[in-house]
């Protein structure tokens, strides 16, 4: 508002401070002007008015008449006295109004009246339209503080800093103390003793606000060179109250996310140990996200790839759409791409919308968003989650390639369909009987292992158990140990992938143990391999003798290359070609490769590493 100092600094009102006026009183606030005869009545009061008094009477050259005159403007909070200048005020009434307490001004008797009420009221509309403006300004910062507290509360307090001409400094929990302050008074008005405090050092004015209700307070802390006057003090306390709602929002938003984190390792340790086959131990971690989420035999897997940097945002609307129905996963392996596993109950009647809804919700969600794709897997058992995911991840690479940028997987005929699974399992057991010695707790953890290892590089095979890339080499080295086998040759991880598959697809019945070799040796396996490899003749370019020779060489690109006589890129062409024919992923390893290796030794006859480790099990 307009205060008195203000009115006197005017020189077109040519306004002056009477003598011994200029220091006391001088920030009253005046909010209008008022003309009193002597024993007039004034509607409303004087409070806040620049009181205009005739002082051609004899009272303003006595004192005591003075006092008794100027009593009520005194006593009602008259802003101030105004007297004509022309022969400047009595003796008299210069100490009447020093001993009250009132301000005294000069008027030259040439100025208007209606003048000075003009003045007024137009100073008075100009703070209230800039008070206007920053309370506007200040409304604007909290609701666009909403989705950025941090940010908010930063513009805040440097907007304020420039609405008051000062410096402000967010204390506590928000920042740090003011040099000029004192610790103390900040203590006190953090731990909530006192709201507000106001200190005068130097030529520095400070003021300090507690902000929000939970103490400690963060203390908002504003200094400036100048008295506060009652517009700036407002506007201080009005930030306050938006600084507490910001803190507040920012709080509520650290909370939001902390949570969200708990609760997405919790879903991260759920399908780490599915991925390593122990259920058990699964479904308990799970029952706080969602009692009963995997009470299921079974589950399908499916994997969204989203665009980059946009996986948060693709995953806050599946959490959405799956509502509950399946565990969400952000892939600790690849960035961009989420993991949902499905349960499936095996009676049918139990199959409702809760879990038959959320492959179409997820397709749904894909067929809405450009640069989104999604593969989806088979039904397994929960034990065989691993297995799902390779599934899921081999249909995403297709889904790369389709227009509609999902797929599923493909039931193709897989070795394991056509092998006897009775004389396999033999085989496998008595392969692997090696790994029978190991204790049987690390046992679990060490197959989960390999079976990722071989399907995945160990980084990403690590990412996704949540242990080190050195522990799953060390794991892997332990089980090629044991078993003899160079796990860095392609054709023993095939024959090792076929040995935990079929060890892991049921008991070993009795009966004779038979060789890998004897096993690929029959007529359904060579029909099965002739066919798939068969694929390859419809592109005339040699396509599996490029294959033959380009995993003879470990899968080696330059060294195929040169025992073909090839371009190092026209291999790679060639594979991608053969990719394509026989719809399996070869260059990124995996069960897909294997399958290929193992396709090339039943018809050609190639020889394979054979599982005939016998050394001694030890602990890892």
């Amino acid at each position: 508002m307009v205060t008195v100092g203000l009115l006197a600094g005017i020189p077109e009102l040519t306004l002056r401070f009477g003598p011994g006026s200029r220091e006391r009183g001088a920030r009253r606030t005046v909010t209008g002007t008022v003309t009193l005869a002597e024993g007039a009545a004034v509607a409303g009061g004087l409070a806040g008015q620049l009181v205009r008094l005739p002082v051609d009477g004899d009272w303003a050259h006595d004192r005591h008449r003075a006092e008794r005159q100027l009593a009520r403007p005194a006593a009602e909070g008259a802003a101030a006295l105004v007297v004509p200048a022309s022969s400047g005020p009595p003796e008299a009434l210069v100490e009447a109004t020093a001993r009250l307490g009132i301000p005294l001004l000069t008027m030259s008797e040439d100025v208007p009246w209606h003048r000075v009420q003009r003045a007024v009221d137009d100073e008075r509309l100009r703070q209230a339209t800039g008070r206007s403006a920053r309370l506007t300004e200040l409304l604007e910062l909290a609701r666009t503080g909403t989705h950025d507290a941090d940010t908010a509360v930063r513009r805040l307090t440097a907007w304020l800093g420039d609405a008051v001409g000062g410096t402000v400094t967010l204390t506590g929990r928000c920042g740090t103390a003011p040099g000029a302050a004192d610790p103390h008074l900040i203590a006190e008005v953090a731990e909530g003793r006192l709201h507000a405090a106001a200190v005068q050092e130097d030529h520095t004015h400070l003021r300090l606000v507690a902000v929000g209700r939970q103490r400690p307070h963060p203390v908002l802390a504003v200094a400036r060179d100048r008295p506060f006057d009652e517009q700036s003090t407002a506007l201080v306390n009005h930030a306050a109250d938006v600084l507490a709602l910001l803190i507040r929002a920012r709080d509520a938003e650290e909370l939001r996310r902390r949570s969200e984190e708990a609760v997405s390792s919790l879903r991260l340790a759920v399908l780490q140990l599915l991925m390593g086959g122990d259920v058990a131990l699964a479904q308990r971690t799970a029952a706080p996200l969602h009692p009963g989420l995997l009470d299921a035999e079974s589950a399908d897997v499916h994997i969204l790839e989203a665009p980059e940097g946009r996986r948060d945002c693709l995953a806050r609307e599946c959490e959405a759409a799956v509502d509950g129905r399946a565990l969400l996963v952000r892939c600790p392996a690849y960035e961009q791409h989420l993991i949902v596993v499905v349960p499936l109950p095996e009676d049918a009647a139990a199959r409702d919308e809760r879990t038959d809804g959320v492959g179409p919700a997820l397709r749904r969600i894909v067929a809405a968003r450009d640069g989104v794709f999604l593969g989806g897997s088979g039904r397994h058992p929960l034990a065989r989650t691993a297995e799902a995911y390779g599934e899921a991840s081999r249909a995403l690479a297709v889904a790369r390639l389709r227009p509609d940028r999902m797929a599923a997987h493909t039931a193709q005929t897989r070795l394991t369909e056509i092998l006897d699974l009775a004389a396999t399992a033999r085989w496998a057991a008595e392969a692997l009987r090696p790994l029978d010695s190991l204790p049987y707790p690390s046992k679990g953890p060490l197959l989960a292992t390999v079976g990722l290892g071989l399907e995945f590089t160990a980084v990403n095979a690590a990412r996704i158990l949540g242990v080190s890339r050195n522990t799953v080499r060390a794991r892997m080295d332990r089980v090629g140990g044991l078993l003899d086998l160079d796990l860095s040759d392609v054709r023993a991880r095939a024959v090792l992938h076929l040995a935990l598959h079929a060890h892991g697809h049921g008991p070993a019945l009795p009966g004779g143990v038979v060789s890998l070799a004897g096993l690929l040796d029959t007529e359904g396996v060579r029909g099965w391999a002739a066919e798939l490899l068969g694929r390859l003749d419809a592109d005339d370019r040699g396509l599996r003798r490029t294959l033959r020779v380009w995993i003879a060489e470990n899968t080696g690109v330059e060294r195929a290359a040169g025992r073909l006589g090839l371009h190092p890129q026209t291999v790679r062409e060639h594979v991608r070609s053969a990719e394509q024919l026989l719809r399996r992923q070869l260059f990124t390893g995996g069960g897909d490769l294997y399958e290929v290796v193992l396709a090339l030794a039943a018809v050609d006859g190639s020889e394979l590493p054979a599982l005939t480790g016998c050394a001694t099990a030890m602990p890892l």
